[in-house]
């Protein structure tokens, strides 16, 4: 059986660490325990990779924290895509928990639908250059 960790796996993993207080995370936290049964993983496991992921924050190191001090490429690189854009690791993450948990993304993150504003059109002119080839010969 390979209990290597997957991509995906390691992006519902920094959601977890962004959810959860560094100092807080344990194998007994409710939501470490949530996200470990949605997975197929242990909660333990999960808390691991959660301190594997703290290992690779800044704002842990200027405060002194460390995470666990090994962890795995895959952390990496998924640190390395994310961290920059916490809107896509929310949107990409909370995509995978819903896959997983056989869930619609609307349930899974509890979004009430009912609270979304209307959306609303407004018409709009464009100019564009057209024939822009016929300049540049």
């Amino acid at each position: 059986m390979n209990n290597n960790w997957t991509r995906e796996e390691t992006i519902i993993a920094f959601n977890v660490y962004c959810k959860i207080p560094f100092k807080e995370s344990s194998k007994s936290h409710p939501m470490i325990i949530k996200y470990a049964n949605i997975i197929g993983r242990t909660p333990s496991a999960l808390n691991m990779k959660v301190g594997n992921i703290g290992r690779l924050d800044p704002k842990l190191k200027e405060k002194g924290i460390v995470g666990l001090s090994h962890g795995s490429k895959m952390e990496q690189l998924v640190w390395d895509e994310f961290y920059a854009n916490p809107e896509k690791l929310a949107y990409e993450s909370e995509c995978l928990i819903a896959k997983y948990a056989h869930d619609s993304v609307e349930h899974s993150a509890e979004i009430d639908l009912s609270d979304l504003p209307e959306g609303k059109d407004r018409m709009t002119m464009v100019k564009q250059r057209v024939n822009q080839s016929f300049f540049r010969t």
